[in-house]
């Protein structure tokens, strides 16, 4: 699980530290870090992009087509 996580998010230590805090021990640190690095290092050689950064660009692409078509926004608000 940090091995995909530090891969697809292509965050590192954040990976370690997730999966640390989730586990609740630090027994498996050193593996942990191990697996991390390596996921890093082969994102890093497939030139894989960090999944939140794909995800902008396709909102800002997105809002870019909606504010050129010039149609009207139409806001519903509903008592709930």
């Amino acid at each position: 699980m940090a091995g995909y996580l530090t891969a697809s998010l292509k965050a590192y230590i954040s990976g370690i530290i997730l999966i640390t805090e989730m586990t609740g021990s630090f027994t498996n640190l050193l593996s942990i870090g191990i697996v991390s690095l390596t996921a890093y290092m082969v994102a890093e050689v497939f030139h894989s992009r960090p999944v939140y950064e794909v995800l902008l660009e396709r909102f800002l692409h997105g809002k870019k087509a909606v504010g050129k078509s010039g149609a009207d926004k139409v806001i519903f608000e509903i008592p709930i």
